[in-house]
């Protein structure tokens, strides 16, 4: 799906950005919609935006207006806005993206380009001052694969949608903190169901139409044959959901070999040995082992003029802790490197990371990107996952839209 680009120009689009304040510039927005083969996206024309283009609430606002106009004429699907400082950015970045979703992949174009006539309403970017809690709508699932002592290849938990209010005068900003407490909170679930705790991802939502229309494409995409699907309807504070494994069927215990006593306990960054009975894999019964966590990633460089895609081998991380910091670093370092390997005209960019488990479970990503009219697009980019399948599924996504075309690039020294 030529992702590589476009996952870029959304996070660029909704990562949190620095508190620093600019003028107001230029903001492009789609809608696009995957459930549909080729995949339907539509586009607002380049409007001027009188605020600051790191006013994520600003930004995330706009999305809303543009998403409720597309609604209106029968579209769905993901919403994204992109604020940038001048007209000519904004509009080489259309001109990118529509030619991205142009491309034939077997004959099939990736997306069908809807150009919607649009102007932002008035109201949108006036002062909100509006200090009363607002509802929104929150979803949580946990996903694990090759499960053992099971038949199905994929085994999902979910919360389903449910809504709970933030204030109002910081919406999307409280929205994405509570996400992360619910997560914490979710972790017990899937624990009960046989996931690991690290598994388990919660996402915010402004609209309950936006947060079905999600449960309803991940559904479509982890579910099918011989996976299974189980909505628990969970809450907040709701321990119903939190089940107790089935007791295993006693074992006979191999002679000679001393009966151990291991588990896990899954954190932030890694496992640590409990006091608790070891149990082999049965269905119903989570299946625990004392293996180190990890953390696997995959980096790519990319710039346009003169063309260059690079690719670097999957690693393993020293630590496993999946710090933003950490993440920052690492992916400027490999910036730096390939610089250095390719001369040219590069550009200084800054780095930001955010979760993306949406498109591969337990996922984070990294970007830095920049796009002028004259000097092309430029961006390096670090995708990390704690499970070496979801990684390497990651990696074979990026061959597959790269048809295979990028070179080979080693990390950097450690």
């Amino acid at each position: 799906m030529h992702r590589l680009a476009l996952l870029a120009f959304v996070a660029l689009g909704l990562s949190p950005l620095a508190a620093a304040q600019s003028a107001g510039g230029y903001v492009l927005c789609t809608v696009t919609d995957t459930g549909h083969t080729p995949a339907r996206v539509w586009a607002s024309p380049v409007l001027e935006f009188n605020a600051s283009i790191l006013d994520m609430e600003a930004v995330n606002r706009v999305a809303g207006a543009f998403h409720r106009h597309v609604a209106g004429l029968g579209g769905a699907g993901e919403k994204s806005c992109v604020a940038m400082r001048t007209r000519a950015e904004a509009e080489a970045l259309r001109e990118e993206q529509h030619g991205l979703w142009d491309k034939r992949t077997l004959f099939v174009k990736v997306g069908k380009w809807h150009d919607v006539p649009w102007t932002l309403p008035a109201d949108v970017l006036a002062a909100v001052g509006v200090t009363q809690a607002q509802p929104h709508f929150f979803r949580c699932h946990a996903t694990a694969t090759d499960v053992p002592g099971r038949l199905v290849t994929a085994l999902t938990v979910s919360s389903g949608v449910f809504e709970k209010s933030v204030p109002g005068d910081r919406a999307l900003a409280a929205a994405l903190e509570q996400a992360g407490t619910y997560r914490e909170a979710f972790k017990p679930v899937a624990q009960s169901a046989g996931i690991p705790a690290e598994a388990a991802y919660c996402f915010a939502y402004d609209t309950r139409a936006e947060a079905d229309r999600a449960e309803q494409d991940y559904r479509r995409l982890i579910g099918g044959f011989n996976a299974k699907y189980d909505v628990v309807r969970w809450v907040p504070g709701d321990k119903a959901a939190v089940r107790s494994p089935a007791a295993a069927p006693p074992v006979a215990e191999d002679a000679g070999v001393e009966r151990g006593r291991v588990g896990v306990r899954v954190g932030v960054v890694g496992a640590e040995q409990l006091d608790a009975p070891a149990t082999r894999p049965e269905a119903g019964n989570v299946a625990v082992a004392e293996v180190p966590a990890a953390l696997y990633c995959l980096g790519s460089v990319q710039r346009t003029k003169p063309a260059l895609l690079l690719r670097t081998p999957i690693r393993q991380q020293p630590t496993a802790d999946a710090d933003p910091a950490t993440l920052q670093a690492t992916l400027a370092s490999l910036y730096t490197a390939a610089r250095q390997a390719y001369p040219g005209s590069w550009r200084d960019q800054q780095a930001y990371c955010q979760d993306s488990s949406s498109v591969f479970p337990g996922e984070t990503m990294c970007i830095s990107v920049s796009q002028t009219y004259m000097g092309g697009l430029q961006n390096a980019m670090l995708f990390c996952n704690g499970s070496r399948e979801q990684i390497e599924a990651r990696s074979r996504d990026m061959s597959k839209a790269d048809g295979g075309n990028a070179q080979a690039f080693d990390w950097p020294a450690q």
